[in-house]
């Protein structure tokens, strides 16, 4: 039996080698690279205050037009012209605009018609002035009516000038419309070459006298009578004409009585020394 005795050497003391742990291995945890976290608190912050400069330029209109049109490019003393200023802004961002028209010296009156901003436009001397607060985009037109002087002298230039200031000070100023001041050169009416009788005036008659044109190219008597529609003769009388004149009813009978209301007839006859020229017109009073 002593032969089994070297079953004892089994020694399962190798088991010690499980516990040599190379855990340590994991101490590596310790310096988590998470250190580079410091990285993102390096804050570019510096970088967003370009937004500043965004904020600190709101103060003036960035887009408009302005422009100024005339109704008419020449004209004659005491003429009138119509001046239309249009202001176009396509974005607004100030809180005040004015709108300024210097008036030409030449000129005796002046009236406002088209005006967005409900009657703002305020006449000072030869200046006009609208005040706009607040403005919205859009299409503001103001239009004006000057009269021209009537000692306006031949070939005037009217200079009429419009500027737009905005609330930062700056100035925009329209294009030129200028009108030119024509003196009326008078036509000479030529002579009729014979006798002539125009058609009475005021007809029908509200109570004033009635006219009749007469030009005679020869000295002549000339006649008129004024009937009733019976026929019966209720005025009459006569003068001398050389050249152009008239003859005038004052819607009286003979006596000076005036005449009622109704048709009446007005028979004019021109002695010549080459015969009678004759003319009859229906006349009617209606007072």
């Amino acid at each position: 039996t002593p032969s089994s005795s070297p079953t004892s050497t089994p020694s399962l003391t190798p088991t010690r080698t499980l516990t040599a742990s190379p855990t340590p291995s994991s101490s590596p945890t310790s310096t988590p690279s998470l250190t580079p976290t410091r990285t993102l608190t390096a804050s570019p912050t510096p970088s967003p205050s370009p937004t500043s400069t965004q904020t600190s330029t709101p103060t003036f209109v960035s887009t408009l037009t302005f422009q100024q049109q005339v109704s008419s490019h020449s004209t004659i003393p005491s003429g009138t012209v119509t001046y239309v200023l249009t202001l176009n802004i396509y974005q607004a961002s100030t809180t005040q605009i004015q709108v300024q028209d210097q008036l030409p010296l030449e000129i005796s009156s002046v009236i406002l018609h088209n005006d967005p901003l409900s009657n703002s436009g305020k006449i000072q001397g030869s200046r006009i002035t609208w005040n706009i607060n607040n403005p919205n985009p859009g299409i503001y037109q103001f239009s004006f009516e000057i009269q021209v002087s009537p000692t306006a002298p031949n070939e005037t230039i009217l200079n009429n000038q419009s500027l737009v200031t905005l609330g930062n000070g700056l100035i925009l100023q329209s294009n030129s419309a200028n009108v030119t001041v024509y003196q009326q050169t008078p036509t000479p009416t030529p002579l009729p070459i014979s006798d002539q009788i125009s058609n009475p005036y005021p007809n029908p008659s509200t109570g004033g006298p009635i006219h009749v044109q007469i030009h005679v190219i020869h000295p002549s008597i000339v006649h008129y009578f004024i009937f009733t529609t019976s026929y019966r003769v209720i005025f009459e009388t006569s003068q001398f004409m050389n050249g152009s004149g008239f003859i005038q009813w004052n819607l009286r009978d003979e006596l000076g009585i005036p005449v009622a209301n109704g048709l009446y007839f007005l028979q004019i006859q021109i002695q010549t020394s080459h015969g009678i020229i004759e003319k009859i017109d229906k006349v009617l009073i209606l007072r």
